[in-house]
């Protein structure tokens, strides 16, 4: 269904570019009395420092706009698979005229070329390919692999057609489990987790394209149609089908593959195009898995309806990922570990976290995308909404990391948790609405700037400043292995619409103590926002609880210069539209315009 939030934010050049004379404009505007010298040396250390890493970014380990996978396909070799041609063999050439019947076969060829020198294009012909392959190796110059689906759609599936099921009892039919998988191992780390038995299942089964419920009980199952139990002891599958379906006439899928494609220590491939689906995924496990590879680009392709995760990266770099989605997935969407130079454009995220949800599993280590220890990544044009858990996640580590027009909203818990992050950390010109958590939550993470951006109607608080009640969290670099401690410092927070519409939501709010939350307001910098929230006035939350109107909060930061508090007069935000009616007190130069929704999932 549509998602009538799901929409664009308008580019960087739409207003005013917020630069360090802002900066430093709205830096000065916070020198009051006799704190004038001491807060002046305050902020020349950040703004030099900003300036240095700007002037020389590779000394601060950041490599200006990342440009991800550059991966070279001249001279590549046509492969052609085609299930459907009747003289589909895997023991024929490759050729037009002599296609493979599978993806692995093409693969093995396209393996051997590569040992030869030669690149390979597989083109896959619009069909369900119910395998599971892996590419491994190469070696950082060896010659690229794609795999791209053409004249239509191609998808891998996890799940196979099941026939012959038996009649137990009107509406419940049986058939044979031959697998053992029970209740899958909790993962090391996740003892402190209390997982229920329906997160740690894998089964999917699909009726005429429809996924069905998973019950952990026969009682449930048999009173609910759309429903499945699986009977481990007894090894058998019970099914109750949506009413008015007969199995006999119907289509049946059961996940059996929990891994679809594998690259490990892989190099230079491209997927294009592809759909991968019904992955039997446990804990951690996805459709796609890359593990410590490079110059990988994924274009175009789907990952959704899979039992866990729809992709996971780990200790890989130079990577895209492009208009591609990763929705409605047990668990996460995209799951990124030690990813460097990474570029995410234009993809989308949402709907995920069904498994994880039905046994109450929200956080930990599922989010529309959750990323981790990331560096030099940008992130444009990213979708991630409708979530039943957070809509992005980034956990520990994550620097030189840019958000750029992303909608995050309406997901069961936050828009964005940067959580025990060094920075660089930019969101700007991005829309974040309706979350029932905080639009941004922070926990001991430092230098985050939030610029040109529209935050409304998030439940708990637009901003959100948490961590450590009263200290900084050490936090051990993944590259070097040095502790560095972590508090909410240097932020700045520029050109935004902060708005809320209800007495509960917070335009800022804080669990900080007056010591950390001290920290965190004489090292911001905030100014040229309009906020609101016409339910209550007193929306600016602070250390002890004790909340503030727009005058109290300027007199306690300091803060503010060229910042209004007056209703935004946005068109329809409740339906997706941020862009101000006529008479609103926004200057386009200087704060965001959003466009209407864009097209839902």
């Amino acid at each position: 269904m549509p998602d009538r939030c799901e929409l664009r934010a308008a580019g960087a050049g739409s207003g005013e570019r917020f630069d360090l004379r802002d900066r430093q404009r709205l830096e000065q505007s916070a020198i009051r009395g006799a704190e004038r010298h001491r807060l002046l040396i305050r902020a020349v250390a950040p703004l030099l420092a900003i300036a240095l890493w700007a002037i020389a970014p590779a000394a601060h380990g950041w490599a200006g706009t990342p440009d991800g996978a550059a991966v070279d396909v001249g001279g590549a070799a046509a492969i052609y698979v085609n299930p459907n041609d009747p003289a589909a063999n895997d023991a024929n050439s490759g050729a037009r005229a002599q296609p493979l019947r599978t993806l692995a076969a093409a693969v093995a060829i396209a393996t051997r070329n590569r040992r030869g020198g030669t690149a390979s294009r597989i083109e896959l012909a619009p069909a369900v390919y119910r395998e599971s392959v892996a590419i491994t190796g190469g070696g950082a110059s060896a010659p690229a692999i794609v795999i791209e689906a053409s004249g239509g759609a191609a998808t891998l599936s996890g799940a196979d057609v099941w026939r012959g099921w038996s009649r137990v009892k009107p509406g419940v039919w049986s058939h044979r489990w031959p697998y053992g998988w029970g209740l899958a191992p909790i993962p090391r780390g996740w003892e402190s987790q209390n997982l229920q038995p329906i997160v740690r299942r894998r089964e999917m089964v699909v009726v005429n394209g429809r996924v069905l419920t998973q019950t952990t009980a026969p009682g449930a199952m048999q009173d609910r149609a759309g429903t499945f139990y699986v009977d481990d002891f007894g090894q058998t599958i019970y099914l109750h089908p949506p009413a008015g379906i007969d199995p006999d006439a119907a289509t049946i899928e059961v996940a059996t593959r929990p891994t679809l494609m594998r690259l490990g220590n892989a190099a230079n491939v491209v997927l294009r195009g592809l759909t991968f689906e019904y992955a039997s995924s446990p804990l951690q496990e996805a459709a796609l898995a890359i593990d410590n590879s490079n110059n990988i680009e994924i274009d175009r392709c789907a990952f959704i309806w899979n039992s866990w995760l729809g992709v996971t990266v780990g200790a890989t770099s130079n990577l895209t990922i492009a208009a591609s989605r990763a929705n409605h997935n047990g668990g996460a969407g995209f799951t990124l570990w030690r990813v460097g130079n990474l570029r995410l454009v234009d993809s989308r995220a949402s709907y995920n976290n069904w498994r994880g949800a039905a046994g109450g599993f929200l956080g930990w280590a599922v989010a529309g995308i959750k990323s981790l220890e990331v560096s030099d990544a940008l992130y444009r044009g990213l979708v991630a909404n409708g979530n039943q858990t957070r809509g992005a996640w980034f956990d520990t580590d994550c620097r030189g990391v840019t958000i750029d027009r992303a909608t995050l909203c309406r997901n069961q818990t936050d828009g964005v948790f940067i959580e025990a992050n060094p920075g660089p950390f930019t969101i700007q010109n991005s829309v974040l609405c309706d979350n029932r958590g905080a639009g941004v939550l922070s926990g001991n993470s430092s230098d985050v700037m939030l610029r040109g951006n529209v935050l409304y109607g998030n439940a708990k608080a637009q901003i959100l400043i948490s961590g450590f009640h009263d200290g900084a969290r050490p936090m051990k670099q993944w590259r070097g292995g040095r502790t560095i401690m972590l508090k909410s410092t240097d932020w700045t927070v520029a050109k935004n619409v902060i708005a809320a519409h209800g007495a509960s939501q917070m335009l800022v709010g804080t669990t900080l103590g007056a010591a950390t939350w001290n920290d965190f307001i004489t090292s911001l910098v905030s100014g040229d926002n309009l906020w609101f929230n016409g339910a209550n006035p007193n929306a600016f939350q602070v250390a002890g609880g004790a909340r503030l109107d727009f005058a109290g909060w300027r007199r306690a930061t300091n803060q503010e210069r060229g910042s209004t508090f007056a209703d935004p007069r946005l068109r329809a935000p409740q339906a997706g539209d941020f862009r101000p009616a006529a008479g609103a007190p926004i200057d386009g130069a200087a704060l965001p315009l959003v466009p209407p929704p864009a097209a839902g999932d």
